[in-house]
């Protein structure tokens, strides 16, 4: 064959059919005829090699079973080859129109090759080669080529199912990020050339179709995948990294495109109207219709009958698509509803909300998970509230319900009632699912204001003592609760059932409790000493209401090995008031009195002090300490240093108070009364001693006198008694209720000193 005699066309066409040659023997004498420079003319020698490689291609696929790794097509030769010829008519395709090959059907097969790799060792050692020479001639006969390429949108659906095919195959077995990234880039060229001839195609039912049935699966579980590798460290940086996100951007592109086109919308409008219907003339209006909807909602409800197909085998990938087909439904109807707007011809439909019933169909799949929890694996259950979170804040976003008090809202109002508050206080009782309950109420309430507030008297029992994994979700839904109320200034109505649920629930301990967090206590300050003067007052008298009634008497005996309060007055269940005197003094603490409210300000403090301040001190006096020893040191630390607490705050607060219930000069006054209990509580000397301190401050602003200045060294004295400088270690200090020994008590004692030294001096 050398022989340059040989070189004829008919002995050329001749030794390119030969069976005696191999597909390597005929590679190599098709490169010396087009190589050649061989002055004896042989006709079209260059299209007629282009025919025999690509015919060489074709009839090496396998017709049936798998490939054994020596077909032509997968001999990386060939396609180089193939790109030498590719290139050389790229701008002489109009010679080469005639040859008509099915592409395709080549490349397809290429795709279905990697389901061979972990059986067949030759295809795994070539694969990543293969698939980059492959790659080079689709790019010429897609950009370049396109008139001898001849693919139309039915072979791209075909294409485009094997890549992804073969793509999704590659992620779940990661054969190496080499290959990943010649099939991502596979994918790219192709799910681009299929979105062109799409948007282009004058019959979208067709594409609604195939998007559904062939590609959605693959898609959306290919996302799946890529959303899932994202959360893992180092690999946001890489070229693969780039290449996944446009490959789920195309994937968005095609599936956004295809199932909401604006030609789609009318279909699904009567679709969910037929859904929604729930009257006998809306059943008379459908006859008169009926070829029409027929027509119409066949076609659009095979996306609700595909996710059923879907959520048989994979039901996280259904439930995890649908906020994103939610969003693009929602944007699609407002593209239609602005076009009808454009055209005059607005429909409008008081009852009916194309987007809210959306969500609603695509709530029913959620619900089934939600109210079947425990037939499920916990990470589906886990995507359910996450997919139900997103689309509820899509409603949020698209103001797709607003309350607006119309028939709509009223409608979607009651919905919202009867599925995610009445049906969920049984969920929020289960430990495993009452964050995401949490959650979705705290969303809610971000969306209105009144689908909490109608429950909130249901929903403050489970947030004063969730479980514990529930409790950084329980805390963000507090704190969100305090802003709303703040802002719709009912912040007193909320401040009442919180302390009639802390008052039923009666905690001893609040460590790990969310409503006594610092953050959520901030932000209650916060809230309430910017609300108006009058609900301050009013939020100060329901503490005051509160803790009048549930006032407990000293018992006249009392176990040991029982740390309780007992009333054996009226045989109430006891009541650990410290809780709710440490909510009451961090808010005292930071509020400031308004000149014009002054008066109603004192009046509060007053009534605070007549019906609840002194009457438990005067309680705490008629206990005998020698036989309720334990009981007297429960009261101190539970009762009447929290209280003594509120009585410093105040004095401080208020002069008025002061002048009244903190005066020094009365010796009557309960911060004299319980100085003589004090000798073993560090907490009541600390707080005694800061009452005094501020006394004497009081009277040293005032004219001299023997008087005052006698009551001055008594208060100063009573101070010094307390110290003892052997005990004391400067370099701690603690806050009065957090010490627990002589040394702690001395160190912080030492610094309140220190910080009234100019007083002393």
């Amino acid at each position: 064959m050398d022989n340059s005699k040989s070189f004829t066309i008919e002995n050329v066409s001749k030794s390119l059919k030969s069976t005696s040659l191999s597909n390597e023997e005929k590679l190599e004498f098709a490169k010396k005829i087009w190589n050649t420079d061989n002055k004896i003319f042989i006709p079209r020698r260059r299209e007629m090699i282009l025919e025999w490689l690509c015919t060489a291609l074709l009839k090496s696929l396998p017709k049936k079973g798998s490939p054994l790794g020596k077909e032509a097509f997968l001999n990386i030769s060939f396609w180089e080859f193939l790109e030498v010829i590719l290139t050389y008519f790229i701008d002489k395709s109009e010679i080469i129109l005639s040859i008509r090959i099915p592409f395709p059907t080549i490349y397809s097969k290429i795709f279905q090759c990697i389901n061979e790799i972990s059986s067949n060792e030759q295809i795994k050692n070539i694969y990543r080669n293969l698939l980059e020479s492959t790659k080079k001639c689709l790019l010429i006969l897609i950009h370049s080529l396109s008139d001898f390429f001849r693919v139309g949108l039915d072979q791209y659906i075909l294409l485009t199912s094997d890549i992804s095919a073969a793509y999704l195959e590659c992620l779940k077995n990661n054969y190496g990020d080499d290959i990943s990234k010649e099939l991502g880039l596979f994918f790219l060229e192709i799910s681009d050339s299929l979105y062109s001839l799409q948007v282009q195609c004058p019959n979208q039912r067709k594409v609604f179709k195939y998007v559904s049935t062939k590609h959605l699966q693959n898609f959306l579980e290919i996302i799946h995948i890529i959303k899932n590798n994202e959360s893992k460290e180092d690999v946001m940086e890489d070229e693969l990294y780039e290449i996944n996100e446009k490959i789920c951007t195309n994937i968005e592109n095609i599936i956004s495109h295809g199932l909401f086109n604006l030609e789609h919308i009318g279909g699904y409008t009567i679709y969910l109207q037929k859904q929604n219907q729930d009257n006998k003339e809306n059943e008379k209006e459908e006859k008169n219709q009926k070829k029409k909807r027929s027509d119409n909602e066949n076609y659009s409800k095979q996306l609700f009958e595909q996710l059923n197909i879907i959520g048989k085998s994979l039901k996280y990938i259904e439930i995890e698509s649908l906020p994103m087909l939610y969003k693009f439904f929602i944007k699609a109807q407002a593209k239609y509803n602005n076009i009808q707007k454009i055209k005059n011809i607005v429909k409008i439909n008081t009852t009916f909300s194309p987007e809210f019933e959306f969500f609603k169909e695509f709530y029913l799949y959620i619900s089934e998970i939600i109210l079947h929890d425990g037939d499920y694996d916990k990470e589906v259950v886990e995507i359910s509230f996450n997919s139900l979170h997103k689309l509820l804040e899509y409603i949020k976003e698209f103001s797709i319900y607003r309350p607006t008090n119309d028939e709509i809202s009223k409608k979607q109002l009651g919905y919202f009632n009867k599925v995610f508050m009445d049906s969920y206080f049984v969920l929020a009782e289960n430990e495993s699912i009452q964050k995401y309950i949490f959650d979705i109420w705290k969303l809610l309430l971000s969306i209105d204001y009144s689908l909490i507030d109608d429950h909130l008297e249901k929903i403050l029992p489970l947030l004063i003592k969730p479980y514990s994994n529930s409790n950084e979700i329980c805390l963000e839904f507090l704190i969100e609760l305090v802003k709303s109320y703040n802002k719709s200034r009912q912040l007193d109505r909320y401040i009442n059932l919180k302390l009639d649920e802390i008052i039923k629930r009666n905690i001893e301990d609040k460590s790990d409790i969310p409503l006594y967090s610092a953050k959520y206590i901030n932000q209650m300050i916060y809230s309430i000493s910017h609300a108006l003067p009058s609900i301050i007052i009013e939020i100060i008298n329901i503490f005051t209401e509160k803790l009048k009634n549930n006032m407990v008497n000293p018992p006249e005996e009392s176990s040991r090995k029982k740390r309780k309060i007992n009333n054996k007055s009226n045989n109430k269940k006891n009541i650990y008031l410290d809780n709710i005197l440490y909510i009451l003094n961090n808010i005292l603490a930071n509020i400031q009195v308004s000149v014009n409210y002054k008066k109603s300000f004192d009046e509060a403090f007053n009534s605070l002090y007549k019906e609840f301040i002194l009457p438990i001190v005067q309680n705490f006096e008629n206990l005998d300490p020698d036989k309720n020893d334990s009981v007297s040191t429960e009261w101190k630390t539970h009762i009447i240093n929290p209280v003594l607490k509120t009585h410093s705050i105040l004095m401080e607060l208020s002069e008025n108070y002061r002048n009244t219930h903190g005066n020094p000069m009365n010796s009557n006054n309960i911060e004299q009364k319980l100085y003589s209990y004090s000798e073993d509580s560090f907490e009541m000397k600390y707080i005694l001693a800061k009452i005094y301190l501020f006394q004497v401050d009081i009277l040293s602003n005032k004219s001299e006198s023997e008087e005052f200045n006698k009551i001055c060294k008594s208060l100063i004295e009573k101070c010094l008694l307390f110290v003892d400088f052997d005990k004391m270690d400067p370099l701690l200090t603690y806050k009065p209720e957090d010490i627990t020994n002589e040394v702690e008590f001395q160190s912080s004692f030492w610094k309140l000193i220190a910080d009234n030294i100019v007083i002393l001096w």
